[in-house]
């Protein structure tokens, strides 16, 4: 008798059995297909199509009209195996997804496709495929689990931090259509390639541990090489979602030490960018601008372009979280501390540099600095950015000087939308004490006429700025990180060879030293035995020395003579042992 789990395998001899299990297949499905016809008419969420002329090979299609995954597009592909009913349909999602019930792997845990289950809800042989097609259909529904998940880490951030959950959720939709111009903008995705990670070069650190052949006894020496080249703390707090100690860290580098460099900072905006954490992206170009890294042109457009994304957030959204920004430190309030008071120290001073806490005013400056540096090939775009950024930072005497001293066709009408929008919302934020200030405002507002302004994204337009160059800029980045990354290695093998060699070196030591201590032990032995005579006969000596000198002490009386004679003796005994 064949097993049947051996025939799901594929380990089957009997051919006879193949061709009877593929008959009996093939009339259930064609007994299954007319009922299965008319459900699918009731369900316009679903699509099933057979691409391989087959009927026990099918592709599906699940469009969610609601919930968190409405507007999304899934694909899963279900081959129906030669052992059916007997055993389910085998499913796998083909559309990358953000599901607890899911993985990035396209597996599925959905309880009509277990083959044993003891709780009445898996697959029996009464069952049929409307039933697994129901099944994934509600996974977007009422079905979704997050007490019992496929994909923990989703079903984690779901508990956490629902609203994070649903726009990772957002993000992971691809959105297919070529019959609508759907704008860069609104389309949430990553910008930068996937060769630009470097991911497999960044895994390289391993084999290059491997390829020293240390073993797990030199695990330590390992730990104690930190990663500051590549961004290894970046990786890490990335990786597993750490926002607030990404940032915590970022923010402090007195005490942690860590600098973005071109390529992590880079990594850092798309990563944020694809998750649609505009103002974080902002922060991280903000930071670009402190440490005034402008070598690089890919950074510079990709830090202009998340500064205007941010910029064009509404209201209520343009804001940086206190998470995103330093901290001062608490000073504790204690009466019973001591208190020294130092006439030479300067009195608090905002530097208006890394001082800035305001996070207007961080985006204002960025946005300032990043159009001296950047030649864009409309020459618009310079002096666009430089009247956003005065906007930004509510400086309106600077926007009028710019206005005035500048024909109005010189700024972008992206731009200048822009402006009129700060504008208004100012000029309402005000009080009418302030006349000097609406009388500005006035005066900017009345040259923002409609046939100048023009309602689209001007983030639309760097983001095309950007596009031009990525591929190029790119490649320059890759060059220079892939070298940092060869560099660093040679440097952590120097370094992990030389300790190695130093412990060696002293476990050497220790072997010789107590190589030593047994050869004395030996040689001690053996030469008891050879001298055995010569101890004895000292000995012997010795007592009779002490004899004499007792017999002495007794009489109580010492001549002169008996003392030399004994010294003499105790001399010679001396000598001998010598």
């Amino acid at each position: 008798m064949l097993n049947l789990r051996d025939r799901i395998k594929g380990k089957n001899e009997n051919k006879e059995y193949t061709r009877t299990r593929i008959e009996v297949r093939e009339r259930l499905l064609a007994g299954e297909m007319n009922d299965l016809q008319q459900a699918l008419a009731r369900m316009p969420s679903c699509k099933l199509s057979f691409p391989n002329n087959n009927n026990y090979e099918m592709r599906l299609i699940v469009t969610p009209k609601e919930g968190m995954y409405a507007g999304g597009t899934f694909e899963f592909e279900i081959t129906v195996p030669m052992e059916y009913n007997n055993v389910p349909p085998v499913v796998k999602c083909k559309t990358r997804i953000w599901h607890p019930n899911i993985n990035e792997q396209g597996a599925i845990c959905l309880s009509v496709l277990r083959p044993n289950s003891l709780d009445g809800h898996g697959w029996m042989p009464t069952r049929r495929l409307i039933d697994v097609i129901h099944g994934l259909d509600a996974l977007f529904g009422d079905l979704i689990d997050f007490d019992d998940p496929l994909n923990i880490e989703a079903a984690s951030q779901y508990q956490k931090n629902i609203g994070l959950f649903r726009t990772k959720v957002q993000d992971y939709i691809i959105v297919r259509t070529s019959k609508r111009n759907v704008s860069y903008s609104h389309l949430r995705k990553a910008i930068l390639s996937n060769e630009f990670l470097l991911t497999k070069e960044w895994s390289k650190r391993h084999d290059n541990m491997k390829k020293l052949a240390l073993g797990g006894d030199y695990e330590w020496i390992a730990a104690v090489q930190k990663k500051f080249i590549g961004g290894g703390k970046a990786r890490l707090l990335l990786k597993h979602n750490a926002i607030s100690e990404f940032f915590k860290v970022l923010n402090d580098p007195i005490n942690y030490g860590v600098f973005l460099n071109e390529h992590t900072a880079c990594l850092a905006i798309d990563y944020f960018l694809d998750n649609n954490n505009i103002s974080a992206a902002a922060r991280i170009s903000s930071m670009v601008m402190q440490q005034e890294m402008f070598d690089s042109e890919l950074l510079n457009k990709l830090c202009v372009y998340s500064l205007m994304k941010y910029v064009e957030l509404p209201t209520s959204e343009r804001v940086m979280s206190d998470e995103l920004l330093p901290k001062s430190e608490e000073v504790e309030d204690d009466d019973e501390l001591p208190t020294f008071r130092y006439p030479y120290l300067k009195n608090k001073w905002n530097d208006g540099h890394f001082d800035i806490e305001d996070s207007n005013l961080l985006v204002s400056k960025s946005l300032k600095w990043f159009s001296e540096v950047i030649n864009y090939k409309d020459t618009k775009l310079k002096k666009s950015l430089e009247i956003v950024s005065s906007c930004v930072s509510n400086d309106y005497e600077t926007v009028l000087d710019l206005l005035n001293n500048n024909s109005i066709s010189e700024f972008n009408p992206r731009a200048l939308n822009i402006v009129n929008n700060f504008s208004k919302d100012y000029i309402s934020s005000i009080g009418e004490e302030d006349e000097k200030m609406r009388k500005i405002l006035h005066s900017v507002t009345e040259k923002m006429t409609e046939d100048v302004l023009d309602d689209k994204l001007f983030s639309d337009i760097l983001f095309d700025e950007l596009k031009s160059i990525q591929k190029e800029k790119e490649s320059e980045l890759l060059k220079l990180q892939i070298k940092d990354f060869t560099s660093w290695n040679d440097q952590r093998e120097r370094l992990l060879k030389s300790q190695a060699e130093k412990l060696q070196h002293q476990m050497r030591l220790q072997e010789i030293a107590a190589r030593k201590k047994e050869l004395a032990h030996e040689k001690e032995v053996l030469f008891f035995f050879e001298n055995r005579t010569t101890w004895e006969l000292r000995a012997a000596e010795k007592e009779k020395l002490f004899e004499e000198m007792k017999i002495n002490e007794d009489a109580s009386v010492e001549s002169e003579e008996n003392t030399s004679q004994l010294f003499e003796k105790a001399r010679k005994l001396v000598e001998n042992r010598m």
